[in-house]
């Protein structure tokens, strides 16, 4: 096959009748070698014949250097080689692809996307199983810059992806046909598996014996709203293999039976609940445990009492419900102490244990928070603290323009945050939350004290006050209670009943 070649040229002219010299200028070589001050680098390759028989050479450059022609000149010779020998209509189809790429200014499209480009159901071996037809689906998502923009997807969105293949469809379906999977082979190959599994790490968790708790440490249940992502996960395989033309137009995820994805319930930590807990250190099941606000503020002032560095970080998050991303992602420049507001223009993501600044997800997550006096003087208390800080790393410190960060002015790590979160709530004595809880809080704060719904939904930047509504109805009937008993205290009285026996 023809691999091409690299070679220099330069914009030299000929003296007498002024045409560029091109590659036949004697300056570009010094005896047997290219000459590394004159010139620039270009590749030529031969591609496969035009459907209507013409030749086509393909010349490119200029490039810095001889090794990112021959780049692009490899990536071209991949390309071509993903035809089986004396292809010639496919031969002529990569040719094509190849050539738009190259005209349009495009990276050559890598061997995984060619093939695909090229091979249809009707030209494969045999349909592929289940795991192949994944495989493929993972590999066109690869985000190369020959991909179209529907293909990119976030990083976080992509592990979440390849975890699901890896650990419940490949393992359970793999090996199935990928035509031949039913709604019924799902349930019962996979969805069954999955509870089997949940029923026996609660079996093992509640063993007397320790060996048996000991085996499923650190183990997690796959929960229903897990469950209905891998399935998600399933479905976008099988929809992008039946656009691409690799299997017929089946949708077996579409019938499967699975329980409807309920958002776990937010329990507030009442009294009875906290004497519950140390009792017998259980905590309610298939639940978010939220802090009162009394709880909240004696959090708080454990952290001023210990001198917490990061006070204002959880100080910020308690009371204006940011998330724990957007807190550690937050820039002094998106800080304005006369207006009293932050923006959350940034957030750190944590992509297995690598964490890094990317933008929020969503446009309703990119905006303004506002702020209260308390939070004013928590977080310029925090800069003050910060320029000490700034001073006595000297040398060391790392500037990045973060609000919140180590004491030589790296980022934080979100998984550190949250250690060290519970590390703090240990020490005050609380009943056990996220962190996350501590933006439940704000709404339980705000929602106590009266705000209204609608403007709860926006500092939390919900898309309706009705997902806000929905998110802590069973909040609201304990703080309901409690707003009884204050409006009753309210009320100034002389007499008072007593209880008629």
């Amino acid at each position: 096959m023809n691999t091409g070649t690299t070679y220099k040229r330069c914009y030299c002219r000929d003296r007498d009748t002024g045409k560029p010299l091109g590659a036949q200028c004697p300056k570009l070589r010094r005896g047997n070698t290219w000459n590394p001050h004159h010139g620039v680098w270009q590749y030529q390759i031969e591609l496969p014949k035009a459907a209507d028989g013409r030749r086509r050479p393909l010349r490119r450059g200029p490039f810095d250097d001889q090794t990112s022609a021959g780049d692009v000149l490899r990536r071209i010779t991949e390309a071509l080689a993903v035809c089986e020998p004396g292809d010639t209509t496919n031969l002529t189809r990569a040719g094509d692809i190849i050539e738009k790429a190259v005209n349009a200014d495009r990276q050559v499209p890598d061997p995984a996307t060619v093939r695909l480009l090229l091979y249809s159901v009707e030209k494969l071996d045999k349909i592929p199983d289940v795991a192949g037809l994944m495989k493929m689906f993972m590999t066109s998502r690869g985000g190369s810059k020959a991909n179209s923009k529907r293909k990119k997807i976030k990083e976080g969105t992509r592990r979440s992806y390849q975890g699901h293949i890896d650990n419940h469809i490949v393992p359970n379906l793999g090996t199935i046909a990928a035509d031949r999977l039913t709604a019924g082979l799902i349930e019962t190959g996979m969805l069954d598996k999955i509870e089997e599994r949940n029923t026996l790490i609660d079996q093992l968790r509640a063993s007397p014996d320790p060996e048996k708790r000991r085996q499923v440490k650190g183990m997690r249940k796959v929960g229903i709203a897990t469950q209905h992502r891998i399935l998600a996960t399933l479905r976008a395989g099988y929809n992008w293999g039946i656009r691409r033309g690799i299997i017929p137009p089946i949708y077996p995820v579409k019938h499967v039976e699975i329980a409807p994805e309920k958002a776990p319930k937010k329990l507030i930590w009442t009294d009875e609940r906290v004497a519950e807990w140390k009792l017998t250190g259980t905590v309610p099941q298939d639940a978010i445990m939220v802090w009162t606000p009394e709880q909240t503020g004696i959090f708080l002032d454990h952290l001023i009492a210990s001198g917490d560095r990061l006070y204002g970080l959880y100080h910020t998050i308690a009371y204006r419900g940011l998330r724990r991303g957007e807190g550690c992602g937050l820039h002094r420049a998106e800080y304005d102490s006369r207006r009293k507001k932050v923006t959350i223009a940034w957030q750190v993501v944590q992509h297995g244990w690598e964490a890094r600044l990317e933008r929020p997800k969503t446009d309703g997550s990119y905006d303004d928070v506002p702020l209260d006096d308390g939070c004013v003087l928590a977080l310029e208390n925090h800069l003050v603290q910060q320029r000490r800080e700034r001073l006595a790393a000297g040398g060391k410190w790392v500037e990045n323009g973060l609000m919140f960060t180590t004491k030589t002015g790296e980022m934080l790590h979100p998984a550190d945050v949250t250690d060290h979160f519970y590390f703090r709530l240990e020490q005050a004595g609380l009943p056990p939350i996220g962190l996350h809880g501590l933006r439940h809080g704000a709404a339980t704060i705000n929602l106590a004290a009266g705000v209204d719904m609608k403007v709860v939904q926006e500092l939390l930047r919900h898309k309706s006050a009705t997902t806000t509504s929905n998110l802590y109805s069973t909040v609201l009937p304990d703080l309901a209670f409690d707003a009884a008993e204050k409006a009753a205290a309210s009320v100034p009285r002389k007499r008072h009943l007593k209880a008629v026996s």
